[in-house]
């Protein structure tokens, strides 16, 4: 019996780490991923505020059949985000991350790399 792997070609082979400061009771754009039919983010966000946390957030996308829209789901790993938190994506392909307001909040960063497939 044997076992076919799939192949996934990646637009772009040289995955590299990018870090975005979020602002505070604010959206902010992460990545535009109108070029990509799938993919995924993979990073974690360093939140200082008066109750600091930091945790693991796995960001999935995929273009619809009519390939007017995008279908995102993601998943938190560590500590809690804070109450509010959210992820979303744009009919344009621009992913973004809303942060609410933050008790004491004195800077977030979300830190990722990105891979997207034809």
């Amino acid at each position: 019996m044997s076992i076919l792997t799939p192949r996934l070609d990646l637009i772009d082979a040289n995955i590299t780490r990018s870090t975005v400061t979020l602002t505070n009771s604010a959206v902010t754009s992460i990545l535009s991923v109108a070029a990509f039919n799938a993919g995924e983010l993979v990073g974690y966000v360093s939140l200082t505020a008066t109750a600091s946390t930091r945790f693991l957030i796995k960001i999935q996308y995929s273009k619809t059949a009519a390939g007017t829209d995008y279908n995102l789901s993601y998943q938190f790993s560590g500590e809690t985000p804070v109450a509010g938190f959210a992820v979303s994506v744009t009919t344009a392909g621009l992913i973004q991350i809303t942060l609410p307001i933050v008790t004491g909040f004195s800077t977030a960063t979300f830190t990722y790399v990105s891979s997207g497939l034809i």
